[in-house]
């Protein structure tokens, strides 16, 4: 008894720990399939980590996720070959991202998900003049309504600091539809700062934008974007990687069930047979068979006894 239960407990031991073996082969697979082939805003985010973005030539950050093309729903171009940080997928043409301080919105299409964090996401120490022919001011849109002037900027201001262009009105005089966003600090007061449109014909001396190259080791490609992976896919993907675990458990438990089974019948025979064989001790003559072969009755000689007188 103690030799097969010692068969039994290793046979079990066994499936287990094959089971367990599989269990944690096949969570590392999806571990190592998930991270490589789907790393989705979702799970940058859920993770605390920051995805990038690269803008090409058409980004434009919108104020609104209406994409609007007005001047009052659109910040600026953002610089070609730079990058975004994306905040979150409002559906599949649009993502809300930040560049800099500044959050808004912008099309898929203008944008390159990359999987590295670049060192210089934004183009740094680039700055302006204000042309000496006359001053200028710094406006809350790009148009030279009056009702959008911050500030007067005098005639030959230097080193304001440029952060983006965009699209604009024509000022009345003016050739170009082309603004700057700017960041502007008066020598005057250093505590104040404005940030807004300048009119580009009446600055000079841009700094060169270089551009950026930085890329991945293997750069994304369209068939490579990250893919997104809904919570009932997920629920599937959890499923299918418990089941084999489950199956080799249950096969285990039944095996065991089953070899208890037939130990028990086997065991009840040896009883049966040791019965059997103690009732075959028995004297012959005093056995008498029923029509049961497995049941015999025992029966006791009888004696003539002689009466004394009958011997006179």
């Amino acid at each position: 008894m103690k030799k097969f239960m010692y068969i039994l407990s290793a046979k079990f031991i066994y499936y287990l720990c094959s089971a367990i073996t599989n269990f944690v082969l096949l969570c590392n697979f999806n571990y190592v399939f998930y991270k490589k082939y789907a790393p989705n805003v979702t799970f940058a985010l859920q993770t605390n980590s920051v995805l990038f973005a690269k803008a090409n030539e058409s980004c434009v950050l919108y104020k609104t996720q209406s994409m609007s093309d007005s001047i009052s729903n659109v910040y600026f171009f953002v610089p070609s070959t730079y990058f975004v940080s994306i905040i979150s997928k409002i559906n599949d043409s649009i993502y809300r991202v930040q560049y800099e301080n500044f959050v808004g919105f912008v099309s898929t299409e203008s944008i390159d998900i990359v999987s590295f964090v670049p060192s210089t996401p934004k183009p740094n120490n680039i700055t302006f003049d204000i042309s000496q022919k006359s001053g200028t001011q710094i406006w809350s849109l790009p148009s030279d309504n009056s009702g959008n002037i911050l500030t007067t900027i005098s005639a030959d201001t230097k080193n304001i600091e440029y952060i983006a262009s965009t699209t604009g009105d024509i000022p009345i005089g003016g050739n170009s539809n082309i603004w700057f966003y700017a960041r502007y600090t008066p020598a005057s007061n250093s505590t104040s700062v404005y940030e807004g449109y300048v009119y580009s014909e009446a600055t000079t001396n841009l700094s060169h934008i270089p551009n950026n190259l930085e890329y991945e080791p293997a750069e994304l490609t369209t068939q490579d974007k990250p893919i997104e992976i809904d919570n009932t896919t997920q629920v599937l993907m959890i499923i299918l990687i418990c089941l084999p675990f489950l199956i080799l458990f249950v096969l285990a438990c039944y095996k065991m069930a089953i070899a208890i089974k037939e130990h028990k019948q086997k065991n009840k025979k040896f009883i049966f047979q040791e019965e059997k064989e103690k009732i075959s001790v028995v004297p012959k003559q005093f056995v008498r068979k029923k029509h049961n072969e497995n049941s015999a009755e025992i029966i006791f000689p009888e004696y003539n006894y002689i009466d004394d007188d009958d011997l006179l």
